[in-house]
């Protein structure tokens, strides 16, 4: 299995970025790994950026120091518990720092999370808030299947649907789709969510904030994702795009973790951002002039990954 990716993080017509993200790939002894995260701060100009920050490392020194650890306990068979138990106490972690510091400064400050790990076989998903994780599959012959949403936001607007008082296709347009009920760094306890599954040739994932979807459908983000295999640029290679946390920032190094069998980091390499390229990053960034035409003024991050053989 191979991992074509691209992202966008784009500062739109907001006074500073917020958000942050994280694009990590490595080779194992059983076969490549990928660490993609969403981050999408709050609290402020320079603090919500920080609070993302923060999240976006610490997820960076995970990949590097923790997983190798759970592989070696895992053997050929990466465990979702094990994952999920990780990545627990890496949120726990973190929210008493991000508050701490808060609590300090007197202010108020957080983050969301949307992280997905992929192996040759599983991927394994973790979600705080409302930054989303979407899920498709190309199938043979340009077939597709509908796109699925891998994580439920934590917002009032969710909250009223659960309870029967908003309808789902009301609840994006809803003022409360903004307030979070959980987010990292803003309370004593926050649990994250967790999900796992199956990864199959011609799967392809979204991983983005809301300033990224909050003015176009997922039928939208389903049809400009959706080409049949084969109409990708360079198809049959990887990109390598390395710890990437803030602004689009690419590393060309390559660290290798004695003893693990794994490495990290990239070739350089990373999928064209220009229109006339029928790639991924061409379909992120076609997708984010129509959030821009309509309106959108917040903060823009998406990182999108196709598995192929």
């Amino acid at each position: 299995m191979h991992f074509e990716t691209a992202y966008i993080n784009e500062q739109g017509r907001r006074p500073g970025n917020q958000d942050s993200l994280v694009l990590m790939t490595a080779e194992t002894r059983i076969g490549p790994a990928l660490l993609a995260g969403v981050f999408d701060g709050m609290g402020g100009l320079e603090k919500g950026e920080l609070a993302s920050g923060e999240m976006a490392r610490a997820l960076d020194a995970w990949f590097l120091r923790e997983l190798p650890g759970i592989f070696e306990k895992c053997g050929k068979h990466l465990r979702d518990e094990a994952v999920f138990e990780s990545w627990e106490k890496l949120v726990e972690t973190q929210n008493r720092r991000l508050l701490s510091s808060a609590q300090r400064q007197g202010i108020c400050l957080g983050t969301t999370a949307a992280v997905l790990l992929l192996t040759e076989k599983q991927r394994i998903v973790m979600h705080v808030g409302d930054s989303r994780v979407y899920e498709m599959d190309l199938l043979a012959e340009g077939a597709r299947s509908d796109i699925r949403l891998l994580t439920c936001d934590h917002t009032l607007a969710q909250r009223a649907v659960e309870l029967g008082e908003l309808e789902p296709e009301e609840a994006g347009h809803d003022p409360r789709s903004h307030v979070l009920t959980r987010c990292i760094g803003a309370a004593e306890d926050v649990k994250p969510e967790f999900s796992s599954g199956y990864v199959l040739p011609g799967s392809v994932f979204l991983l983005c904030s809301d300033g990224f979807r909050n003015r176009i459908s997922a039928k939208e983000i389903e049809e400009a994702l959706s080409a049949k295999q084969g109409c990708f640029a360079e198809e049959g290679k990887t990109d390598r795009a390395g710890m990437s946390f803030e602004k689009e920032t690419l590393s060309d190094e390559t660290a290798d973790i004695p003893g693990t069998g794994l490495s990290a980091g990239g070739t350089g390499r990373r999928t064209s951002s220009g229109d006339g390229a029928d790639d991924l990053s061409a379909r992120l960034r076609r997708l984010q002039k129509v959030a821009f035409a309509r309106g959108e003024t917040d903060n823009m991050t998406a990182v999108a990954v196709r598995a192929f053989m």
